[in-house]
């Protein structure tokens, strides 16, 4: 099992947004915090397999500013190629 770090904020529409920023594109919303989450869960599994078809590393080193004033969540994922 690993684990990925995932922003998750409501947006200025009062959409709530989660986003895996290791891996680029990886991201999804909900109309809670609990959907944005579990919606990015099922988003976060498919990236992780195309990056694994493709030869890439499962994620890229996350600049830190990214996360400051950020709820941040551990999402994480079963399977081989995570």
């Amino acid at each position: 099992m690993s684990a990925f770090p995932a922003i998750v904020y409501l947006d200025e529409s009062g959409i709530w947004v989660a986003e895996c920023p290791g891996i680029p594109g990886c991201m999804s919303q909900g109309p809670s915090r609990e959907a944005a989450l579990a919606n990015l869960e099922a988003v976060l599994s498919g990236c992780l397999a195309v990056r694994a078809e493709c030869g890439m590393l499962p994620s890229v080193e996350i600049d830190p500013v990214v996360l400051v004033g950020r709820e941040v969540v551990l999402l994480e994922v079963d399977g081989e190629d995570s």
